[in-house]
């Protein structure tokens, strides 16, 4: 006769003395197996999305601060330019003034802080792509 099992899923042998059917135990675990596989697939693919959406987070905040910043240092400039430009006589002188400091700002940036920013953009990024305190 086959053998027969309990509820904790152990198998015994049947009042034949032949042992347990090696068939079913190995359909059994294959069928586990491909249950596991398949949840191990739908969590790897759960964390690649949620990865995938705390960085497009992360971009969209960094593109609305980055718009709002620019759109404040336009008009903040335009402003500068023209009291610039009357204290000098001519809106021209004004404008040329501010455009000349934002020349040395760039310089100053990209000799500067450029490498020093860069390493520290690219850190936090990565930080929050594999915080795992979040998990």
């Amino acid at each position: 006769m086959a053998a027969t099992g309990d509820h904790e899923g152990e198998m015994h042998d049947t009042d034949n003395g032949t042992g347990p059917d090696v068939a079913e135990f190995f359909l059994s675990m294959s069928t586990d197996a491909q249950g596991w596989w398949d949840a191990q697939k739908r969590l790897f693919t759960l964390r690649a999305y949620e990865k995938a959406g705390h960085a497009a987070g992360l971009l969209l905040q960094v593109l609305l601060t980055s718009v709002a910043v620019v759109m404040i240092v336009i008009f903040a400039s335009l402003a500068l330019a023209v009291w610039l430009g009357n204290l000098m006589n001519g809106l021209a002188w004004g404008l040329l003034t501010v455009a000349g400091m934002y020349i040395v700002l760039l310089l100053l940036a990209h000799f500067v802080i450029g490498p020093k920013a860069r390493r520290l953009i690219t850190l936090r990024l990565i930080n929050s792509l594999y915080d795992d305190e979040e998990a």
